[in-house]
């Protein structure tokens, strides 16, 4: 099946822009916690986990399947490389599935970033100004692949926890007022799903992580599907091979243009 690209280097980048309409549900959430015993132990216990997982993830080589849907009948298959060194470094490389060609490439280091979509012809760098571009590659990294720790949140809430099923939830609002609803299992503590709402309490983004893997105590998923209900697009990514703290990521990959 022939799938145009033409159209999705502004779209991919900029279909994270929702994730800026601010969240209003911290009130109710409050009640919700009230009512948990020990709520506020239970809930330093899962920051811990996985605050001290994030932490020691400090870098990652991976070799992945990627799938972009877009309204259905635009599906877009290949295969790529992603490679991150905390807290801001980040190389992507996607290649067409079976002909080997580039479909894009992107690399962020700081606030500096370029992305390179070689079979639209469309080149973006933070050393311009374009219209649609919403969001940076590191911002859309963040939401696929940074391992998260919720240092920086305003306000954290344990909204959910059942230890017989090891479930919980934490409602999670950020400094510019944006709402997250994150959806954990454990212990030790993974995030199993993770929600932005807009200020109407709707799903923007929905990101679902699993198949975790496990290497010197560190978890990382080798499932991560990204849905954007308003968009009627999702991304998938699949890891089929990674190296965790990876001393060998060239540091050249992260030189922009």
């Amino acid at each position: 099946m022939h799938v145009s690209v033409r159209h999705s280097a502004k779209y991919w980048i900029s279909v994270l822009g929702a994730i800026c309409l601010a969240g209003c549900a911290t009130h109710r959430a409050a009640q919700l916690e009230h009512k948990i015993p020990d709520a506020d132990a239970k809930k330093q216990a899962i920051l811990a986990d996985i605050q001290t997982n994030a932490a020691q993830l400090q870098s990652m080589a991976a070799l992945a399947n990627f799938t972009f849907v877009q309204r259905k009948d635009d599906t877009r298959s290949f295969q790529g490389s992603v490679m991150f060194k905390q807290p801001d470094k980040l190389y992507v490389r996607g290649n067409h599935y079976p002909s080997g060609a580039k479909i894009f490439e992107m690399a962020s280091n700081g606030s500096q970033w370029y992305a390179d979509f070689a079979m639209d012809n469309q080149f973006y760098s933070s050393r311009q100004e374009h219209a649609g571009l919403a969001v940076t590659p590191l911002d859309i990294a963040r939401e696929l692949f940074f391992p998260d720790d919720w240092k920086d949140a305003a306000q954290i809430i344990l909204t959910k926890y059942d230890t017989n099923t090891g479930q919980a939830e934490l409602l999670i609002r950020a400094k510019k007022s944006l709402v997250r609803k994150v959806a954990l299992a454990g212990p030790p503590w993974t995030v199993v799903e993770s929600v932005m709402l807009d200020h109407l309490g709707r799903e923007v983004v929905k990101t679902s992580r699993g198949a975790y893997h496990e290497e010197n105590g560190i978890r990382f998923p080798f499932d991560i599907r990204a849905e954007f209900p308003t968009e009627n697009a999702s991304v998938t990514c699949i890891i089929r091979k990674a190296k965790f703290n990876s001393t060998d990521i060239p540091e050249d990959l992260f030189i922009t243009r």
